[in-house]
Order: C-alpha cells, then structure tokens, then sequence
C-alpha cells in the first residue's frame, strides 16, 4: 500500500474554507481543513493516476473526513480504481440538535455549501440550512454502490460520549449516558445496515 496520511491542525473536520472574525496572538485564525485535504486528493491523482484498490479511511476527525470526502475522491477516480473501500473508525456523527445549523449559520452557505466534494442530496440540505451528518456515509454508499463502507466503533465510546457531552452542556442541552449512546447506535447501524455494500464492527 501506498499511504497518504492527511494531518488534522484546523479543528474543521476537513470542511474549514474560513477565515474567522477572531485572533489568535494577534493573527487572524484561519480554518482551511478544506484546502489541505483538497492538495492531498490533487497529489494523489497526479502521482498516483491509476489504482488497483483505494481505501479512504480516519479515526475519530479523521472519520468525519472520510464521511465528507469519500464520495469525491470516489468520484474523482471512477474508471481508474478495481476495488474501493470507505472505512470510518470511532466516529458515528452524533451532534446535538442544531449544533451544526448554528455552526453553518455562523460561517456562511457560502463557505461550505459551495464546497464540490457533497452529493446532490447533501448540497440542497445544505442550502436550506441542514447539515444532516448521519446521512453523509449512506450517501456514499447509495451514490458508489461499487465501494464498501465500513464502520469500526465500540458498544462503548467514552471519547465520542464525552465529546457529545461537553457541546450539549455548552448548548443548555440534556447529556448522555452510556445507554443513550448504545441505543442511538444501534438505531442508526441498522438503518445503515439496509444498504448491501455496508458493513459494521464492533
């Protein structure tokens, strides 16, 4: 295998194409996850034209990244890969309700809906205020029917739980127990498990 490690610096999820109305040290904070993943995907398709399998895979961010850009690399190399594979590592996309409408409502449609890398479905949410998480992966799976996509995670997450905790208490919003993070889970592999190209491990 050839590996192209993609670094996580912005806190971005691999979408950042911003630059915020705050500082740090007197510098202006710049979020382009976007362009850094993009001039990874770019290098790969000059250097590496034609594939015999093509694996997009990230743990935890890195997850998030393969939910967001799997469908374009997939796209970008339609025609040149025999076997391709999607394959998310601890990461199920839980958000507290409206996190990532008032995420998207802060940054501007403009800085992400525009970005070339989402599927029809995905785009229009997007323009309409939505950032539906949970329905980037089947995406994939319903627009590459060709790819298998993969889940990893455990029946216990305390990262990911404790991550979903700390923006639901900053939101004034219930948390969750490790019961609530199973059940949500298991809802949401089952739905994905209707789509034969998918498969899970925990």
């Amino acid at each position: 295998w050839t590996v192209l490690d993609v670094f996580y610096c912005s806190g971005d999820l691999f979408l950042g194409n911003m630059t915020r109305d705050y500082e740090d040290n007197g510098e202006p904070v710049v979020q382009h996850g976007y362009w850094n993943a993009k001039s990874a995907v770019d290098w790969a398709l000059e250097q590496l034209p034609e594939l015999d399998s093509l694996a997009v895979t990230g743990s935890s961010a890195g997850c998030a990244g393969v939910m967001a850009w799997a469908h374009y690399i997939f796209q970008q190399y339609e025609g040149k890969v025999s076997h391709k594979a999607a394959i998310c590592d601890s990461m199920m996309g839980f958000m507290p309700p409206g996190l990532m409408e008032d995420l998207l409502a802060e940054v501007g449609q403009e800085a992400i809906c525009t970005l070339p890398i989402w599927t029809d479905a995905i785009r229009e949410a997007c323009y309409t205020g939505e950032v539906p998480v949970g329905d980037m992966l089947p995406e994939v799976m319903v627009a590459h029917p060709d790819a298998a996509v993969v889940m990893i995670n455990g029946k216990a997450d305390p990262v990911m739980l404790h991550f979903y905790n700390i923006l639901a208490m900053d939101r004034k919003q219930d948390k969750w127990t490790p019961e609530d993070y199973v059940l949500r889970m298991n809802q949401r592999l089952s739905q994905w498990n209707e789509h034969p190209n998918f498969a899970s491990y925990l």
